[in-house]
């Protein structure tokens, strides 16, 4: 995965206005790369995007994290949103969306709100979906351990259920066209 660079500047009026704009919003995010060369071992937090192309081991925190077709990460790792171009084994708990790109091969165990899978993209782990972990039946059904009162009618045993006149009509036995024709 390679990084574009833009040398576009804000102020160039050559530069169309929405363009502008979102080169303004971008200076404001923050990102840092973990370069190829660079093993680290540990736990890391950061805000931000990052970007890395070494080698991480460890807990991982972050917001938006990248990992390109050079890196490698053997972590657990909480964040945003993830995409994977390089190598990823332990657990995501990715609150928005996981990627694995074509390039990218994903082990171990997942959460996320959303997924996707380029073709040649390699997922091999469990994966749970914080969509159904933060359903809104959660909240109308009751824990086993919360004893909520419900008011229901009492169940009746099969013998003690009135036999209603209505459903006992029986229709007189059809007689067929050919004995029809005989009685006339």
């Amino acid at each position: 995965m390679s990084l574009g660079i833009c040398h576009l500047s804000p102020g160039n009026d050559q530069v169309p206005m929405t363009i502008r704009r979102t080169i303004m919003a971008k200076k404001e995010e923050s990102f840092s790369i973990l370069d190829k060369g660079l093993t680290f071992e540990g736990s890391i937090s950061c805000k931000g995007k990052v970007i890395i192309k070494g080698i991480v081991k460890g807990t991982f925190i972050g917001e938006t994290v990248v990992i390109g077709e050079e890196g490698a990460v053997y972590a657990e790792m909480k964040a945003g949103s993830v995409t994977i171009g390089g190598l990823f084994e332990g657990k995501i708990r990715a609150l928005e969306e996981l990627v694995v790109l074509s390039t990218g091969k994903c082990e171990g165990k997942v959460t996320c709100k959303d997924i996707m899978v380029e073709p040649g993209g390699i997922l091999n782990a469990k994966v749970s979906s914080l969509k159904i972990q933060k359903s809104a039946f959660k909240e109308d059904l009751p824990l086993p351990s919360e004893k909520k009162e419900v008011s229901s009618p009492p169940l009746l045993e099969k013998k003690e259920v009135p036999s209603s006149p209505s459903l006992e009509k029986k229709e007189p036995p059809r007689q067929s066209a050919k004995s029809n024709s005989k009685k006339k």
